[in-house]
This record gives structure tokens, sequence and C-alpha cells, in this order.
């Protein structure tokens, strides 16, 4: 499973749902999400927080800049972020079925965690799921 498709899908996930703000555990999850993101690379690009916020309200307009910030800053290569993300996507899928766009179910059929190794990316079954 590549780790920026799970990782747009979690940052996304509270502006897909059909009820967005309808699951408090939803939106603190994305809100501890961003505010990790913000903690661990703000530093390297001042506009995060803003590319963040707005992908969420508009993934398809904002997409191009978040992926290039998500890599420019390391983001995407960070384990501890990747699994705060799945989390995410399974807590909102487990609440809203249906609202990851099967992106969970993937997830799951492919050993139910996302892994970042150096280059590597993969998802493997780690007996937590």
């Amino acid at each position: 499973m590549d780790p920026m498709t799970v990782l747009l899908s979690a940052l996304a996930v509270i502006g897909t749902a059909a009820q967005p703000l309808a699951d408090q555990a939803i939106a603190d999850g994305y809100a501890g999400l961003k505010r990790l993101m913000i903690s661990k690379f703000g530093a390297k690009d001042p506009n995060l927080e803003t590319t963040l916020s707005q992908y969420a309200q508009k993934p398809t307009v904002w997409e191009a800049p978040a992926k290039d910030t998500l890599e420019t800053t390391g983001a995407i290569k960070d384990q501890e972020v990747i699994d705060r993300a799945t989390d995410l996507l399974k807590r909102a899928e487990r609440s809203q079925p249906g609202v990851t766009g099967g992106l969970v179910g993937q997830i799951n059929a492919q050993g139910g965690r996302v892994v970042v190794v150096g280059h590597h990316v993969d998802t493997i079954n780690m007996g937590d799921e």
C-alpha cells in the first residue's frame, strides 16, 4: 500500500465523511494527526498547516501541493505519521462504513499495517488487527 495514498486519504477523511464531525473520535484523530505533522515537520515548511487545512477542504484542488509538501518535509517517510493515518482511516471506516472508499479493506487484505522501511514501503501483518 502506498503511504502517500494512506496519508492523503486520512487528511481528507474529515471532508469526505457524510457527517464529518458526527464522530468525535474521528475529529480528534484527525486533529491529532495534523498536530503531530505540524510539530514534526512545520519547521521545514512554514506553510504546512495551511496546506493541510486547504487539502482537507478541497482535496482535488490541493492534491499536488499537499503531495509536494508531504514529500519535501519527509512526513511521508515517518512511521509514526503513517501509523496514525492508518489508525484514523480504520476508525473512520468502523464509524461510517464505506467512507474510505475501500482503502481500509485493501490495507487489511494486505496484512493490516502500512510500514515504511528506508525507501521500501509495504503492508505487513503485525498480528495487531
